[in-house]
């Protein structure tokens, strides 16, 4: 997709391998984007308060996508932007109702104006997604956060994430898991716990993948917080900083805060 004539290209689903398919990629989204965001959200009970300022930071994201000013743009790159929910058993309830891409601009090859149109349609499709995933009633009854990673790997590690120059993950979630294999607000999660937790997922091989991903997470603390002593909310964060190094990701305090900060693009 070299030419701003093209448009952004929205679908529900995608295959399971997360690799376009030929009329996929012929409607707009590039096989080999520049740049891949998957952002995660959280919808268990304990995140209802929160869930406008999630929609808050997601559109504050897709803001900074906008069309060519004078020959130039944010991100002069096509986008990749997936994204879908935190639940008790993500892996099975993954559906990725966002997903889209913004395209290219190119000084030589783009219409400008065709170009502008192409960006305000995708921000105001993905402004629609969100809203329709975020007003849900519904709510988790677990927070499945490690195996919802599955799913971002598979979206960096397939066609269309493979070769990307850059990788970002957006996590808006309190960081509570409180899945089918660990409880946070019980688990020792002291520098030998931590330890002991990320062998177990190197032995059980459900260490997610995500070499080269740079990870922000929004929401930290937030609702779940009153459950919590100060302790257990930096032990929360030491977890997720070494599960993210062992992951081959990076996140590092500056990213990890109750809302979302420190979010730049690639320059």
């Amino acid at each position: 997709m070299r030419s701003g004539m093209r448009g952004v290209f929205l679908c529900g689903v995608f295959a399971a391998g997360l690799s376009l398919t030929p009329a996929q990629a012929a409607s707009g989204c590039p096989e080999k984007p520049s740049l891949v965001i998957v952002a995660l959200f959280d919808l268990s009970g304990s995140t209802g308060s929160s869930r406008q300022r999630y929609l808050q930071d997601f559109e504050s994201v897709i803001d900074r996508f906008t069309a060519s000013r004078g020959g130039q743009v944010p991100f002069n790159g096509e986008v990749l932007i997936a994204g879908d929910t935190i639940t008790e058993n993500s892996l099975a309830s993954s559906t990725f109702p966002i997903y889209g891409c913004f395209p290219e601009y190119s000084m030589w090859k783009s219409n400008p104006r065709s170009h502008a149109s192409a960006m305000v349609r995708g921000q105001d499709a993905f402004r629609e997604q969100a809203r329709k995933l975020l007003g849900s009633d519904s709510s988790a009854k677990q927070t499945d956060i490690l195996n919802s990673l599955a799913l971002s790997e598979k979206v960096f590690g397939g066609v269309a994430g493979r070769g990307a120059s850059h990788k970002y993950l957006l996590i808006f979630s309190d960081m509570v898991e409180e899945g089918a294999r660990y409880n946070f607000l019980k688990r020792d999660l002291s520098a030998a716990g931590i330890r002991g937790i990320l062998e177990a997922e190197r032995r059980g091989g459900t260490l997610a993948k995500l070499a080269g991903v740079t990870v922000w997470v929004s929401g930290a603390a937030a609702g779940a917080g009153t459950k919590m002593t100060p302790t257990r909310i930096r032990e929360i964060q030491n977890f997720w900083t070494a599960y993210f190094e062992a992951a081959g990701a990076s996140l590092t305090q500056d990213r990890y805060s109750g809302t979302l900060v420190n979010f730049r693009l690639p320059e």
